[in-house]
C-alpha cells in the first residue's frame, strides 16, 4: 500500500506531520514525526479491526472489537452481544484471558453485560489469567461484594477461617469522646434517619476504649435516640448508657413465646420508683425455674410456690416435695425461725431453732415461748428444763434412764399419759392418782385394752381385753346407747363357726366354777338348771284360769330335724327335736314370733333385708303342756274313780 504523507512544509521527510503507511498484511498505521524527521506509529488498526494506541493490538478474538491503549489498557466490546469491557493488563484471545504485559503484574477488568456491572481482578502473573469476580451490580440494583448473586441492595460475602472483616467505617477526626463512625438506615426523603449503628471512642484517648451504640427514630421528635449500648467493658446497656453489670436495663423486660402473646403469656421483669425489682407474668400462667433441663420450682397461676412438684398440695401456699434427704434447711448464726402472722402483719406464732440443738415454739403477739423440744428429745411445755416443770406443767420424757418415759402432765392430782418402748413397761399406758403414780389404763403392744381401778390386772399381758372392778355393789361394765333404734352388745365370730359346747359366746364364772355359759351352738347351760320369770302377783292383773290346751298339744307335730347352717359347717351335725314354726302356727298362732332378718352394710350399720324368721315360744309351749298335763291328770283321776266304782271299791 502506498504511503500518504501530510506535512506542514510539503516535504516528504524531515519535518513534523502525519503519515499513513500500509503493509502487505493489511494493517493500517498512523504515524507522527518530529521536526527532525523521526516517525513514530501512533495508531495501528489491524485486519481484525482492533485499534492500538501507541501499541500494536494483541491477538484479540474476532468476537470482540478492542481499543488497546498503551501496553496494558484496553476497551473492548462484543461484536455479537451487548457486552462491554474495560480492562488493564488483560486481553481475550477467544479461549483464555491473557496478561498483556510480559512481566508479572496484576490484572483487572470491568464488564457491562446483561444489565449487570462486574468488577474482576487477578493476582500478579503472566500468560493465562484466572479472574475472580470481586463485585457485582446486578440488573435489579443489588450490589454484591464477594458474591456474584447479591440478594440485597448491599450484599457482602467473605470466605476464610476465623472472623472475616467485610466493612470498615472511618472517621478521620482526632481521637475524642464520642468520636467515631456510624451506619445510618434511612427511609424516604421525609423520613430520613430511621436507625443508626455507631461505634465511637469512650473517652479522650484510645486507652478509654470504645463502645457500640444502637439508635432508633423517636416517635414524637423524629430524632435518632440511643436505645442500646455495648460498652468498652463488654456490658450491655438497655435504656441507659452506663452500668457495671453484664446486662443493665432501665425499664421492664418482657419474655413471650411468640410476638403476639406477650399480653397473655408474657414474663416481665421491672423496677418501680422505689427500686424494687418485680418478676411478673400476665394471664393465667406459671413462672417456672429450671436447672439441668429439669424443672425445679414454679410459682403457679394462683400464686402458690411449688418446689419439687408441679401440683399444689391441698390449699397450701408453699408445697415442697423431696424424694430423699432434707426437704427444707434454714440457717442463721443465732438460730433460724419460721414466723406466722395474720392480716395486718401482726405476729401470731413462731417456730425457731434454739441454737443448742433445741426447737422452740412461741405464740402471742409478743412471741412468748410456750414449749420446746430440747437437745435430748424431751418435750417441755411452759419451761426450759424438766426440773422447771415439777408439779406445774406437762413434759415429754425421752430419756432411757427413766423407769417409764413418754408424754406426761402433772398437777396437784398427778396425772400421766406415757408411751414406753423399753424396760418393764413396754406397752402404752395411762395413769392417774391423787397421791401416787398408779396405772389405770393400758393399751398393750398387741393392741389389747386393760382397765382397772386399783392398778391390778387379771393378766397385764394377756391377749384379750380386760376391765377390772374391785368395788362391790356396782356394775363392772355398763353399755349405754341413746339411739332411737338401739341394739345391745354383739358377739361375732368372724373367723369360724364352732357350733359346739366347747367354744362359748359368754361365760359367767366366780372363784369356784362356771355358773352360766352360752355356747357357740346356742345351748345355754347353768349350774342350777333353773330358769325364772317374773311372776309376783304384784306385777299381774286380770288373772283367770287358762282354757283347755288339750287340743293344741294333741295337734302339734313334734319333728326330728337338722339345721342347714349346722350341716354346712359339719355334715355329721346331730338331729334335734322340736316344732316347725309354720306348722305350729296353724295350730296355735300365739306360739310364734317373727323377727326381721338383718345384715350389716358396708359401713357396719345393721339394716333389714325385707324377710322375716319365725321362732317358737317354747316357754309358752311348756306352760301349755303343763295345762294339758293337768287336764290329763284330771282325766286320769276321773278314770281311776270310775274304774274303782265299777270294781266296787269304796
Amino acid at each position: 500500500m502506498p504511503a500518504i504523507i501530510l506535512s506542514d512544509n510539503g516535504a516528504t521527510s524531515g519535518s513534523a506531520g502525519l503519515k499513513t503507511s500500509g503493509s502487505n498484511d493489511g494493517t493500517l498505521a498512523l504515524q507522527t514525526s518530529t521536526a527532525g524527521g523521526t516517525a513514530t506509529t501512533a495508531v495501528t488498526i489491524n485486519t481484525s479491526q482492533n485499534v492500538g494506541l501507541g501499541v500494536t493490538p494483541s491477538a484479540w478474538t474476532t468476537n470482540y472489537k478492542a481499543i488497546q491503549v498503551g501496553a496494558a489498557g484496553a476497551f473492548w466490546a462484543s461484536a455479537t452481544s451487548g457486552t462491554t469491557i474495560l480492562s488493564s493488563n488483560a486481553y481475550y484471545d477467544g479461549t483464555n484471558y491473557n496478561y498483556l504485559l510480559g512481566t508479572s503484574n496484576a490484572a483487572t477488568a470491568y464488564f457491562q453485560t446483561s444489565g449487570q456491572h462486574r468488577w474482576l481482578n487477578a493476582p500478579n502473573g503472566t500468560g493465562v489469567i484466572t479472574f475472580t469476580q470481586a463485585m457485582t451490580l446486578d440488573a435489579s440494583g443489588n450490589l454484591g461484594i464477594g458474591t456474584t448473586s447479591p440478594s440485597a441492595r448491599l450484599h457482602v460475602s467473605a470466605s476464610g477461617a476465623g472472623i472475616q472483616e467485610v466493612e470498615w467505617l472511618n472517621n478521620a477526626q482526632a481521637v475524642g469522646a464520642d468520636v467515631g463512625s456510624a451506619m445510618v438506615f434511612t427511609g424516604t426523603s421525609s423520613n430520613n434517619g430511621l436507625a443508626r449503628i455507631s461505634g465511637a471512642f469512650s473517652g479522650a484517648t484510645t486507652a478509654d476504649g470504645a463502645y457500640m451504640a444502637f439508635s432508633t427514630r423517636a416517635v414524637t421528635s423524629g430524632t435518632l435516640t440511643e436505645r442500646m449500648r455495648l460498652d468498652a467493658s463488654g456490658n450491655l446497656q438497655l435504656g441507659t448508657t452506663s452500668g457495671t453489670q453484664r446486662l443493665n436495663v432501665a425499664g421492664r423486660i418482657s419474655f413471650a413465646a411468640v410476638a403476639t402473646d406477650a399480653d397473655i403469656y408474657g414474663l416481665y421483669v421491672s423496677s418501680d420508683t422505689s427500686n424494687s425489682t418485680t418478676l411478673s407474668s400476665a394471664g393465667a400462667t406459671n413462672i417456672c425455674f429450671r436447672s439441668n433441663n429439669t424443672e425445679r420450682a414454679r410459682i403457679d397461676s394462683s400464686g402458690n410456690f411449688l418446689i419439687g412438684t408441679t401440683t399444689n398440695i391441698g390449699s397450701a401456699r408453699t408445697s415442697i416435695v423431696n424424694a430423699s434427704g432434707v426437704t427444707l434447711n434454714l440457717e442463721k448464726a443465732t438460730g433460724s425461725s419460721i414466723q406466722f402472722t395474720y392480716s395486718g402483719g401482726t405476729t401470731d406464732a413462731q417456730i425457731a431453732g434454739g441454737g443448742s440443738g433445741s426447737l422452740l415454739f412461741y405464740t402471742g403477739n409478743t412471741l412468748a415461748e410456750r414449749a420446746r423440744i430440747d437437745s435430748s428429745g424431751n418435750f417441755l411445755l411452759g419451761g426450759t428444763s424438766i426440773s422447771a416443770l415439777s408439779g406445774v406443767f406437762g413434759q415429754v420424757v425421752g430419756s432411757t434412764s427413766k423407769t417409764y418415759s413418754g408424754i406426761g402432765y402433772q398437777t396437784a392430782t398427778k396425772a400421766y399419759v406415757t408411751f414406753t418402748g423399753t424396760g418393764t413397761y413396754n406397752d402404752s399406758w395411762v395413769v392417774y392418782d391423787t397421791s401416787a403414780v398408779v396405772e389405770r389404763f393400758r393399751i398393750t403392744s398387741n393392741g389389747y385394752t386393760k382397765a382397772n381401778v386399783d392398778g391390778g390386772f387379771y393378766s397385764s399381758t394377756g391377749v384379750y381385753h380386760e376391765f377390772n372392778q374391785p368395788a362391790g355393789g356396782t356394775n363392772s361394765v355398763i353399755f349405754r346407747t341413746t339411739a332411737a333404734s338401739p341394739y345391745g352388745p354383739w358377739v361375732y365370730f368372724s373367723g369360724a363357726s364352732p357350733n359346739n359346747t366347747t367354744n362359748y359366746f359368754l361365760a359367767g364364772t366366780d372363784t369356784t366354777n362356771d355358773k352360766v355359759v352360752i355356747y357357740s351352738s346356742g345351748t345355754i347351760t347353768n349350774r342350777t338348771g333353773t330358769y325364772n320369770a317374773f311372776s309376783d302377783i304384784k306385777l299381774k292383773q286380770d288373772v283367770i284360769d287358762a282354757s283347755s290346751q288339750w287340743g293344741d298339744i294333741k295337734a302339734l307335730r313334734f319333728r326330728k330335724f337338722r339345721l342347714k347352717d349346722d350341716v354346712a359347717a359339719d355334715p355329721n351335725a346331730p338331729y334335734l327335736l322340736g316344732l316347725i314354726a309354720q306348722e305350729a302356727e296353724q295350730v296355735s298362732p300365739s306360739l310364734i314370733d317373727e323377727s326381721p332378718d338383718t345384715e350389716r352394710d358396708e359401713e357396719g350399720n345393721m339394716v333389714e333385708t325385707g324377710e322375716v324368721t319365725k321362732s317358737v315360744k317354747y316357754s309358752i309351749l311348756y306352760m301349755k303342756a303343763v295345762v294339758a298335763l293337768q287336764e290329763a291328770m284330771n282325766r286320769i283321776e276321773q278314770l281311776e274313780a270310775d274304774v274303782a266304782t265299777l270294781k266296787g271299791t269304796p
